[in-house]
C-alpha cells in the first residue's frame, strides 16, 4: 500500500469529494483524520468505513476553518488525539457562480474566507507537524486555470481566491524546499459531482473528470514518486477552461 504509515488530515471530508478522497487514502493504507465544521450523525459510520477499507486508525475533528483560533485548537487536538500528521489535504472550499456584477462585499469575504483564508490558516497551524517528518505533503485543492490569469465569466470571486491558493502553495513550496515537505495544488475542472456541471457535449473532452481520477492524482502527489514535485499545479480539466 503506497500510503502505509502515513497520517493524513483532509479538511471538509464528511461529504462529497472530501469523503471520497478520505476513503481512497484509507484504501491505500493511510491513517485518516476527517474534518467537518461540526459533528454530524453519520461520523461513527464514516470512521468505521475508513477502518474497514484499510485505515489503521481513523479519527474526526470539528472546527470552523475560517476562524484562525479554531484552526489552532484543531491542530492541537489532532496532535494529541490522532498523532502528528505528515499529510495535509486542504479540500475545504466554497463556491458560488455569481458573476462580478452581482458580487457584494459579504459574498466576496465569504468566498475568500472559505477558500484562501482557510487554506492559509490550516497551513500555518499544521506546519510544525508537517516539518517534523522527513517526507511530508501538503496538497491544496485548486481549480482549472488557477495558475494562469484568465477572466472568468462566472464564479469570479472563486476563481480569484483559488488563484491565491495556488500562489500561497508555491510560496510555501519555495520557503520549505529541501525540508522534505512538498506543497502542490490539485485542480479539477468540471467534476462528475460539480454543482453546475455542463452537458458532456459542452466539455472539450466529452465528459467531466471522474472522482477516481482525482483520487489517483492525489495519491501520486502524496507518494514517494512525487518527491521532486513541489510548487506545481496538477490540472485535471480535459482542456476545459472556466471562461466557457
Amino acid at each position: 500500500m503506497i500510503l502505509a504509515g502515513r497520517k493524513v488530515l483532509i479538511t471538509g471530508s464528511l461529504v462529497r469529494t472530501g469523503r471520497y478522497l478520505a476513503l481512497k487514502m484509507a484504501e491505500n493504507g493511510a491513517s485518516v483524520c476527517v474534518h467537518g465544521r461540526q459533528t454530524v450523525t453519520d461520523v461513527p459510520q464514516l470512521l468505521d468505513e475508513l477502518r474497514d477499507v484499510g485505515a489503521p486508525s481513523a479519527s474526526f475533528v470539528a472546527a470552523d476553518v475560517t476562524d484562525p483560533d479554531q484552526v489552532q485548537r484543531m491542530a492541537r487536538m489532532v496532535s494529541d488525539e490522532f498523532g502528528s500528521i505528515d499529510t495535509l489535504v486542504n479540500n475545504v472550499g466554497v463556491y458560488d457562480p455569481k458573476p462580478l456584477a452581482d458580487i457584494d462585499a459579504r459574498h466576496w469575504r465569504w468566498t475568500f474566507a472559505g477558500n484562501l483564508d482557510a487554506t492559509f490558516y490550516c497551513a500555518q497551524a499544521f506546519m510544525g507537524q508537517l516539518l517534523s517528518h522527513p517526507r511530508s505533503r501538503m496538497v491544496n485543492l485548486g481549480y482549472a486555470s488557477c495558475d494562469r490569469f484568465r477572466p472568468a465569466a462566472k464564479g469570479t470571486a472563486y476563481q480569484i481566491a483559488k488563484t491565491g491558493v495556488h500562489l500561497l502553495g508555491q510560496s510555501l513550496a519555495r520557503a520549505h524546499a529541501g525540508s522534505g515537505l512538498t506543497v502542490n495544488t490539485l485542480s479539477p475542472g468540471q467534476l462528475e459531482n460539480s454543482v453546475d456541471l455542463p452537458e458532456d457535449g459542452d466539455l472539450p473532452s466529452g465528459r467531466a473528470c471522474r472522482l477516481d481520477e482525482l483520487a489517483q492524482a492525489l495519491l501520486y502527489l502524496v507518494s514517494p514518486q512525487a518527491d521532486q514535485v513541489t510548487g506545481a499545479n496538477l490540472e485535471l480539466a480535459g482542456a476545459w477552461q472556466p471562461t466557457e
